[in-house]
């Protein structure tokens, strides 16, 4: 008998191993998903479609892609764990609106680091409150992730030269800077808003962790999610616009974001369920990289040295955090 127990586990060892690639396979799916997303909701934002009917239509095709999808992922399941899907779906749409609220006023440069680092909430929260480890390569692993989101926003931050709008007293023109106090005082409410935004998207993936150990349905829960989350952006769009409504403008856009979003999210939750919050929400959060790399050729944006960089970095951490290659310390 004193031999058993060490061989039960090693029979349970390629199990796990399976899982755990499993869910790194899974949340690669969900990274590209919301990559390809973020890239069609910027083209969509350029191409002047308004955020409230976006909202809207995009959460309307969510719910379709999920009924779609239900009888291949194990139809309906009733689950009282699905009452965190409707916290999940209030909690999307106010991460939605207090990111839009940031980049509103503040510098896309500064708001995005700050709530794509989301990951790392939802990491506390799953070592806090589930027990999940913290090993070196899992910390190594986030490191990366949070440098590689870091270079691939980072920008040239050299001042512009401001406008002659006063003279001196030996007569040459000299440029008025804002006073620093009026500066930060500026500066503080987008970012206030871009850690509020960064709380809320970390603590969506814990409530999918917290579902998927539950044994919640990866498309009843998404499904519970989308139709909380549809009435509030309706009922902002009606505050906001007056109305409810979609342009054409709106219906050549939102779908496919609509599709892909669900995609993302299921994919996610069906990651949570084989693998760690630990590793799989970091991975998923790499979606900036497909964002960045599908906007060089059809935005004309540069890739510049710290792009390839974060690039590197996020590389680097997908195989870090997958095991895929060795480390000193296993």
């Amino acid at each position: 008998m004193a031999g058993s127990e060490p061989l039960k586990y090693r029979d349970r060892a390629p199990a796990r191993m399976a899982d755990g690639q499993a869910a790194v396979a899974l949340a690669l799916g969900a990274m590209l998903c919301l990559g390809l997303s973020d890239f069609f909701n910027k083209r969509a934002m350029r191409a002047g479609v308004a955020r409230t009917e976006f909202l809207v239509v995009q959460s309307a095709f969510f719910i379709v892609t999920t009924l779609v999808l239900l009888p291949f992922l194990g139809g309906l399941s009733p689950s009282p764990w699905l009452a965190l899907a409707i916290i999940a779906g209030v909690v999307t749409f106010g991460s939605y609106y207090c990111v839009l609220r940031a980049l509103k006023d503040g510098e896309a440069t500064v708001i995005t680091p700050i709530y794509r680092m989301s990951f790392a909430w939802a990491v506390l929260l799953a070592v806090v409150f589930l027990g999940e480890e913290v090993t070196g390569r899992k910390l190594l692993g986030l490191v990366l992730v949070a440098v590689a989101l870091l270079l691939l926003t980072a920008t040239d931050r050299r001042p512009s030269k401001a406008p002659a709008t006063a003279c001196g007293a030996d007569g040459m023109p000299v440029c008025e800077q804002p006073e620093r106090p009026a500066l930060a005082k500026a500066l503080a409410l987008p970012i206030a808003f871009a850690v509020v935004a960064l709380v809320l998207i970390g603590t969506k993936s814990f409530l999918y962790k917290v579902g998927a150990s539950h044994d919640a349905a990866a498309a009843s829960f998404t499904l519970v999610q989308a139709l909380a989350f549809l009435p509030v952006a309706a009922a902002n769009a009606r505050v906001v616009d007056g109305r409810v409504s979609a342009s054409q403008l709106t219906l050549r856009h939102a779908p496919l974001n609509g599709v892909l979003t669900a995609l993302a999210s299921i994919l996610l939750f069906l990651g949570l369920e084989r693998g760690e919050a630990v590793i799989v929400v970091p991975i998923s959060q790499l979606c900036f990289v497909v964002t960045a790399l599908l906007a060089v050729p059809f935005f004309k944006e540069r890739m510049t040295v710290w792009k390839a960089l974060g690039l590197v970095a996020a590389i680097a951490a997908v195989l870090v955090l997958s095991s895929a290659i060795p480390l000193p310390w296993g």
